[in-house]
């Protein structure tokens, strides 16, 4: 493993910039993050509702914005039961970050050695939108955008 990329520290990471209803609790109260096929590789497909440990950070270009707290992740499979198809969602709780998160924000989740999660949203157009972006293209090891 080289020194400097993210295997050292996460099983895995995968981002997407958030949707609407994801984000905009006007346009929907569900709470849900849609999962992506990467995500899956590394969370797994559990059969009931899983919840985890999760660190939020909201990182944008006005330090004294960024926030950092502690609440859980839920996945689950929304369509449990269907005999054709699984659609896994991530609940989150109303957090200030929740809060604070928009439509086209950078969505990060990656999943710690020590199998905590770490939510990361970066606001749109950021210079940390940027960065995280340029490092996952500099790291062949993580599994990323779809």
């Amino acid at each position: 493993m080289k020194r400097g990329y993210l295997s050292e520290h996460f099983e895995g990471v995968a981002a997407k910039r958030l949707s609407a209803v994801e984000a905009d609790e006007t346009r929907s109260n569900q709470h849900e993050y849609n999962v992506t096929k990467a995500m899956l590789d590394f969370m797994g497909r559990p059969t009931g509702k899983v919840r985890l440990p999760a660190r939020y950070l909201y990182l944008c270009d006005q330090e004294e914005k960024i926030i950092s707290e502690d609440a859980f992740l839920t996945l689950y499979d929304s369509r449990a039961g269907h005999p054709n198809r699984s659609e896994y969602r991530f609940y989150f709780p109303t957090t200030r970050i929740s809060q604070l998160a928009a439509e086209g924000d950078l969505l990060v989740i990656a999943k710690c050695r020590d199998g905590r999660i770490l939510v990361i949203i970066a606001e749109n157009g950021s210079s940390i939108t940027n960065q995280i972006e340029w490092r996952r293209s500099q790291d062949a090891s993580a599994t990323w955008f779809e």
